[in-house]
Formats: structure tokens, C-alpha cells, sequence
């Protein structure tokens, strides 16, 4: 199952703790002009990173 569907556990504010499944889309092109199909697999995910600075204020 874990080549098709990501489980993990939420960390933001609202849901912290909660189960989230991921699944894989199937990406195909919709260009006629080729003369074969293919089709690509990727899980829809965008790796993010906040971080919050404080400036020491005088």
C-alpha cells in the first residue's frame, strides 16, 4: 500500500494529531501530436518550510 497511498499525522494547529492519506494521481498528457501515450504516477505533495525569526529590538 505505501507505493500507492502516504499515511501521516497532521502538525499544524487545527488538527494536530489527525490521520491524513495520500494518494497517487496518474498524470497523462493530453497532446494528441505524439504518436504514443505514456503516463506518469507522482503523489501530490508540496515540501514547505516556515520559520519565524524575532528581531531583538533595543
Amino acid at each position: 500500500m505505501e507505493r500507492y497511498v502516504l499515511e501521516d499525522n497532521v502538525i499544524s494547529e487545527s488538527n494536530i494529531g489527525q490521520k491524513v492519506y495520500i494518494s497517487r494521481l496518474s498524470l497523462t498528457p493530453s497532446e494528441k501530436r505524439l504518436p504514443f501515450m505514456f503516463q506518469r504516477q507522482q503523489f501530490s505533495l508540496i515540501v514547505s518550510f516556515v520559520m519565524t525569526i524575532y528581531k531583538s529590538q533595543e
